[in-house]
């Protein structure tokens, strides 16, 4: 991200590994799990309208730090609704 945070590749299982938000400063959002893999990770935050990449703009679409994007909630049809989008 433009403010120093990443998105990172959690390698531990890096035939399938998972995507994880690392905060250059401890923010709120550091650690989550965003997806079990980057294809997820794709579907998932494009079902959002590739909400913004910082956590403030996706944790809405969370509900726990190993949770994932979920693109199937009620903020997530409320968020595409909110903006027309028809998925």
């Amino acid at each position: 991200m433009g403010n120093g945070d990443y998105l990172a590749f959690d390698m531990q299982t890096p035939e399938d590994a998972a995507i994880v938000y690392l905060s250059h400063d401890d923010g709120e959002g550091h650690g989550y799990i965003l997806a079990n893999n980057f294809k997820e990770l794709l579907d998932n935050w494009s079902r959002l309208g590739f909400v913004g990449s910082e956590d403030w703009q996706w944790l809405p679409f969370t509900t726990n730090a190993r949770s994932g994007i979920q693109a199937e909630s009620d903020a997530a049809d409320r968020f595409r609704e909110w903006l027309g989008l028809p998925i």
